[in-house]
């Protein structure tokens, strides 16, 4: 059992008696942190599902491709993903070219709402990956303890850039963004099934 302070989460309770270590319950050590202590791995316990936040500026282009991407990859997972932009136009569709983006590997945008970002999402979830630094930022200023586990998105296909905003440009460029993220996209869904076990 690892104990947090007295305020917000309760305790993380983690078997050790196997490896990799099995957690058994979420709390105030994030699953991140709780890898980066153990220096390896963990697996979530029976019905534990991995929660993955992806946070863009307007939930219009890029988080909600990479949402769709990375749930298609972690289909027949009990895996969480959801998506939210800082700035977003709350209730607005997905842009038409991220749409065809999407439509051109057989997956369906038409249902995507915008989503305001709220520190609710972030709470819940075990993995925030952002496009660019701004969005860091961001989700650390509503939930400093969610530094740990925020991570650039490209830097899981080893690129320390952020991933360029395609909003207003032509579909090739969606088409770019999406091959962009498509290696990361896989590099973490390869690490959330691990994780499930």
């Amino acid at each position: 059992v690892v104990t947090g302070g007295s305020d917000g989460p309760g305790p993380t309770v983690a078997d050790f008696s196997t490896r990799p270590v099995v957690v058994d319950s979420r709390g105030k050590l994030g699953i991140l942190h709780l890898e980066q202590e153990l220096g390896e791995m963990v697996r979530m316990g029976p019905g534990m599902p991995f929660s993955t936040l992806i946070v863009c500026t307007g939930n219009s282009c890029r988080s909600p491709m990479a949402h769709c991407m990375l749930a298609k990859m972690l289909e027949g997972t009990a895996a969480l993903v959801s998506s939210a932009g800082t700035d977003a136009p709350v209730g607005a569709p997905a842009t038409e070219q991220a749409v065809e983006a999407m439509r051109e590997i057989g997956l369906d945008l038409t249902g995507h709402r915008a989503q305001q970002l709220m520190r609710a999402m972030i709470d819940a979830s075990d993995l925030v990956l952002v496009m660019e630094n701004y969005h860091r930022e961001r989700v650390e200023k509503m939930v400093p303890d969610a530094a740990e586990r925020t991570r650039l998105l490209l830097t899981f296909a080893g690129i320390d850039e952020p991933v360029a905003d395609p909003i207003g440009l032509s579909v090739a460029c969606y088409r770019l963004t999406r091959e962009t993220m498509r290696p990361a996209l896989e590099r973490v869904a390869a690490e959330v099934r691990q994780r499930m076990g």
